[in-house]
């Protein structure tokens, strides 16, 4: 059944039913990028069967002027309507109701137009800036209304059965950021046809469709005042339930909408859930589980253990309440830290966004009473106004679909500090000092420890360097019955233990050149210089580097030592000319920070590296060990 205007043209009659899906189909194909919510197919099935916007006039010029004057503030369009002093009553709170709603239909007035009609204009005035103005407004208007004292309890408890304020707002913007594409998508509904029968039939409601298509449990009207008036607010058809989004990144998936279609008020844990599943189901795994382990060196089983709990972050088939908590035991120095930082780098990377990370060290912890840093003090305790670690972490990782708490040499800490995480490894949540409940659901949990391999380590102490040829082997046996010994039942039995393996010669090697590779290639980038290192130099530095007590944790800062510090002082000691012109260059990042100036990173870093580059004759630099001391020995010459 089609209806057609007095211009000679018809617009087919269709059931919402089939609007949703074409709509949601046309969204697919044409906004792949700009995934269109459930939320948006529902606004525009309700403008595609409201007959009534083809027969209405709305477009008033004195609040088309307004709408367009854009420093006319929100609350001027409420002050003619007095608002009485004391609390007001349900009649001006119904209309007061309205006046959003009727700027709100000239929005979708400007929809309906610029979509179905491919109206560009009304009197010169452009029907896609008026509607992405008026919806702006509307949004704005409400906001105005819900804080006024007198009716914030009104609009919370949203006592009439509308969907709060708060979502009406965001969609209300939603509406005006992505109106051409709303407009877009109504065009490709083809809604408009020639008429074959000739000019000037009379445009009727079809009966096939309700005039306006409600949605569950919302009564609806299809009033509309042709002539409005400019003292009061006109009745227009009620705003429609909207869902409140972070971003436009919303699953046009009816199953993740509330069975009754009420939007409802997202928690940022949901939102982080739907993000993870999302951004791991994209994440390569195969080539994450490679690069950790051309960094991470010797750790097959830690490795392995973690990149296969991220199958099931992959497929959304883990716990979503409980989060994922793991024991690291292992010697000192062999990379359980260096392994959950280096993670957390390969998904920044990949992922373009930060991930939480909060590191807790366990001998801060030895008494009772530091469990308060982590929630926060008892109310009448000093400092009890401050908020606990914990909940200043929870407000990073709560809008992050992945972070990471670590607890480092747990042993160290006094019992209560296991007996704390408890509930947070069993049920994701934990209370902090105001009562407040935080989630870590989305939070990996790390707990680090060397229980058992301290004592071996000690024991079977090894002499010199030579050692390294043949790695140790620690029975596992005996580092069970070590943590059982130490840690509680009830605390392990809630994690998986990891066990890393003691690092061997070949292992120390390799860590030995990675380390190095980041200090040379910095000298390569900043100074076009070359580093190298003969094999003499590399097995003294290992030796200094390394020891059974603390594996390799300092084997970085003995290269910090002797190839990155003294590399420096030679080369500043070698330098010809050092005068440079830092002056200009100066200028120019104080006029980038200042906004003065566009900021390109590449052209930033051309220009400091070119005067920071020192001056020297040379282009490589040798590092031996003769005689007992490191050796500087440079070699070719610049042209």
């Amino acid at each position: 059944m089609r209806r057609t205007s007095d211009t000679g043209t018809t617009i087919d009659a269709l059931r919402a039913e089939d609007l949703r899906r074409q709509l949601m189909e046309l969204a697919q194909e044409r906004f792949r990028e700009q995934l269109v919510d459930t939320f948006e197919i529902e606004h525009l099935v309700e403008i595609a069967t409201n007959y009534s916007l083809l027969l209405s006039d709305v477009y008033e010029p004195g609040k088309i002027e307004r709408i367009l004057k854009r420093n006319d503030p929100a609350s001027r369009w409420i002050d003619h309507l007095n608002l009485p002093d004391e609390e007001p009553h349900s009649s001006t709170i119904l209309h007061l109701r309205n006046l959003p709603d009727q700027v709100k239909t000239i929005a979708d007035k400007c929809l309906y137009d610029v979509g179905v009609f491919q109206k560009d204009e009304y009197r010169g005035v452009s029907l896609t800036d008026l509607g992405m103005q008026a919806y702006r407004m509307a949004s704005e208007i409400l906001e105005v209304l819900a804080e006024d004292g007198r009716l914030r309890d009104y609009f919370r408890g949203n006592t009439l059965g509308k969907m709060p304020i708060e979502d009406e707002v965001v969609f209300l913007r939603q509406c005006a950021q992505r109106f051409t594409v709303h407009a877009d998508l109504l065009h490709q509904l083809g809604l408009l046809k020639s008429s074959p029968s000739g000019p000037r039939p009379t445009a009727v409601v079809s009966p096939e469709i309700a005039p306006k298509a409600p949605l569950a449990g919302k009564a609806s009207s299809t009033a509309v005042r042709t002539e409005p008036s400019s003292e009061t607010a006109l009745e227009s058809p009620p705003a429609v339930p909207l869902e409140k989004k972070s971003d436009d990144r919303c699953v046009p998936d009816r199953s993740l909408v509330p069975p009754d279609g009420q939007a409802t008020t997202p928690q940022p844990e949901q939102i982080s859930g739907f993000e993870r599943l999302l951004v791991f189901s994209a994440l390569p795994l195969d080539s994450l589980r490679s690069r950790l382990k051309e960094v991470v060196i010797d750790q097959e089983e830690a490795l392995d253990t973690l990149c296969d709990e991220f199958t099931l972050y992959a497929t959304g088939t883990q716990n979503p309440r409980r989060p994922s908590s793991y024991l690291f035991v292992g010697p000192t120095g062999v990379g359980k830290n260096y392994l959950v930082e280096s993670l957390v780098h390969q998904l920044e990377e990949h992922w373009g966004n930060e991930v939480p990370l909060l590191l807790l060290e366990g001998p801060n912890f030895t008494y009772p009473s530091d469990i308060n840093e982590l929630r926060g003090a008892t109310r009448g305790f000093i400092r009890s106004d401050e908020e606990g670690v914990l909940t200043q972490f929870h407000h990073r990782s709560s809008c992050a679909p992945f972070a990471v708490l670590i607890v480092d040499e747990v042993e160290k800490a006094h019992p209560q500090l296991c007996r704390f995480f408890l509930s947070l490894m069993d049920r994701g949540t934990v209370t902090d000092n105001r009562g407040q409940t935080l989630r870590f659901s989305n939070t990996l949990v790390v707990f680090t420890s060397n229980l058992g391999y301290s004592r071996m380590q000690q024991e079977s102490a090894p002499i010199g360097y030579e050692s390294l040829r043949g790695a140790r082997r620690y029975p596992r046996r005996e580092i069970e019955r070590e943590l059982k010994k130490t840690l509680s039942p009830e605390f392990l039995n809630r994690l998986t233990t990891v066990h890393f393996a003691p690092l061997s010669r070949t292992s120390i090697a390799h860590i030995f050149d990675l380390e190095f590779a980041k200090i040379t290639s910095a000298y390569e980038s900043i100074h076009d210089l070359k580093l190298v290192v003969t094999a003499r130099a590399k097995d003294a530095l290992i030796e200094r580097g390394y020891s059974s007590d603390y594996g390799a944790r300092y084997l970085a800062s003995t290269l910090q030592r002797h190839c990155n510090i003294e590399v420096s002082k030679k080369l500043k000691r070698d330098e010809s000319n050092p005068k440079r012109q830092v002056q200009p260059v100066l200028e120019y990042l104080r006029e980038v920070r200042s906004g003065q100036r566009l900021y390109r990173p590449t052209e930033a870093a051309r220009l400091v590296n070119t005067q920071a580059r020192v001056r020297v004759p040379y282009h490589t630099l040798r590092i031996d060990f003769r005689r007992g001391k490191f050796r500087y020995e440079s070699e070719g010459h610049r042209r």
